[in-house]
Formats: C-alpha cells, structure tokens, sequence
C-alpha cells in the first residue's frame, strides 16, 4: 500500500519515522511477515524484508527483559540532486529504544494488536560524482588560457623592444650572409 507523506523519507534528510503495518487478510502467528519498499517512482526497490516471523516470536517468547524489535535501517546514495542507490536492512532496534517506547514494544508482539508500527530509519549518504576526463581538460584550458594572456601582456609591455631585437638579429645575419659571399667571390 502507499505511504503518507509523514512516513515517506525526506530528501538529505535522516529520521526515523513509525511506520503502521496493516494486518494481511489471512495472516496467522506463524506466518512471516515481509515488506518491500519502492522508492522514487519505483527506480529504486529494496529486497523483501522480514519483519515478523515465528523465529522471532520465538526469540522474544524465551527472554521477556529484551524483546525482539525489528526496524529497517534504509540507506539512500544521492548526489547532485539525485538519488542513485536504495539498500535496506532489516536490524534489531536498540535498547535505549525499547525502554522508551515499552508500549509501542507491547503491541508489536501482541499477536491481536493491529495495525503494528514498524520503525523505519532513512539515512542519507551524499557521493560525490566526480568526471576526471572534464576535469583535465578544464585545467588544461585554463591553464592555455593563462598561457595566451601571459604572452600577450609581454609583447605589450615589450613591444618596441622585441622590434628593435628582431631587427638587430636580421640585420647582423644580413651582414654575416654578404661577408660570406665576399669571402667566396675573392
């Protein structure tokens, strides 16, 4: 069935929230009870959890000062705006939890009580993306970039003097070119 929003995960956003589970048209003691969840328009689907079973009942049945809680610890990989991975578990809801929250306990195993209220923990997990290939060839723009800019501003600066440079080079290899000719017509 759907979910209300008070129970949907909030995007960035860790929490816990109490989910009530309905009671199955045929369900006995013995049945296991399991739950799927289907995130973001069903792009991301957990695996089928248990969350009750006979074995569990049984646990809880032989040791009355720790009950058995089930909670499903659900962990979301976004970036960017995106969610990219949903993982879900299913793990035992901790002490300080079950102190609290004794009658909540309570109605979890009592096998009349229904709707139960299943805890559901969203944890969200930012990654970053990272794209090497347009990171290379962003530093190698801007350092080009740079690179222009740098001998652009020298020939500004150096103007006059790069000319008189050239010229005195052409000039003296204009010089060695006509002594070279003398030498070899004499």
């Amino acid at each position: 069935h759907d979910l209300l929003g008070k129970h949907c995960p909030k995007f960035a956003q860790d929490r816990t929230v109490a989910l009530p589970i309905p009671r199955p048209t045929s369900f006995r003691p013995e049945d296991e009870y399991k739950i799927a969840l289907s995130l973001d328009g069903d792009r991301h689907l957990t695996s089928w959890l248990t969350v009750m079973s006979k074995p569990l009942a049984e646990l809880h049945a032989h040791d009355d000062t720790r009950p058995v809680v089930p909670m499903i610890d659900l962990e979301l990989q976004y970036g960017g705006g995106d969610v990219h991975r949903a993982r879900a578990t299913t793990i035992a809801v901790s002490a300080a939890y079950l102190k609290e929250h004794a009658e909540l306990v309570r109605e979890f195993h009592n096998v009349s009580a229904w709707p139960k209220h299943l805890l559901v923990r969203y944890r969200w997990v930012e990654t970053v993306d990272v794209d090497a290939t347009a990171g290379m060839v962003m530093m190698l723009a801007l350092c080009l970039a740079v690179s222009v800019g740098a001998m652009v501003s020298v020939c500004v600066a150096y103007n006059g003097s790069i000319t008189d440079f050239v010229e005195l080079l052409t000039s003296e290899e204009a010089e060695a070119e006509q002594r070279d000719r003398a030498r070899e017509g004499a």
